[in-house]
């Protein structure tokens, strides 16, 4: 369901809006942010030139937005923990997508496991800025292949079937527990539209 991949962002390997089941299957194999050796300086000189007031309606639209992409997260987490049918079927859907990937020539585990060891690697060369832009530079290499091995995957249509079916069951399961979630759902893409016109307002300026 394309409100649920909404607030799915949490367990994505990248920013970008990625097939449901495959953020599942690599939450936590997400890589640290980018080293402090980056360039940096270019989005306060964007920001000199917006509207403060855009810029302050902006921030409180992102704030309301992590506060339900929080709440979202909490209630999803939780329907997992008490839904042991759910969990099951999580496995099974984490298992179809690793197979599909490799079917198709994909090495997934490989990628997710150098991922992890890159993560670690990074995290130790905190005071090596240069050791630090090679590593990411190769943890960026591995998402890049990961995300390829998805989009291939999900042209399958038995995972898109088995997807599906696990988003349905997941959201109503939330929904169960909480009522309101239907409603923090609606809310967070009436966020996301109100940020996209103030991103186009501010390109405007």
């Amino acid at each position: 369901m394309r409100k649920l991949e909404t607030f799915k962002a949490r367990a994505a390997l990248a920013t970008a809006t990625v097939a449901f089941c495959s953020a599942i299957v690599f939450s936590g194999a997400a890589v640290a942010e980018a080293p402090m050796g980056q360039p940096q300086g270019q989005a306060p000189q964007a920001q000199q030139q917006v509207d403060p007031e855009v810029m302050q309606q902006a921030q409180r639209i992102q704030q309301r937005m992590q506060e339900i992409h929080q709440e979202l997260g909490q209630a999803q987490q939780q329907a997992l923990e008490d839904d042991e049918a759910l969990q099951a079927q999580l496995e099974d859907l984490e298992a179809l997508a690793i197979s599909t990937m490799e079917d198709k020539g994909h090495d997934p585990q490989g990628n997710i496991n150098r991922l992890e060891e890159l993560r670690g690697q990074l995290q130790a060369a905190q005071d090596d800025q240069e050791r630090q832009q090679e590593l990411f530079a190769a943890a960026q290499e591995e998402q890049v292949a990961l995300e390829a091995a998805q989009r291939d995957a999900m042209q399958d249509s038995d995972l898109m079937a088995a997807q599906e079916q696990f988003q349905n069951d997941l959201l109503a399961s939330m929904t169960d527990r909480n009522p309101e979630i239907e409603e923090l759902i609606a809310e967070f893409e009436e966020l996301q539209q109100q940020m996209m016109d103030l991103q186009q307002r501010a390109m405007a300026q």
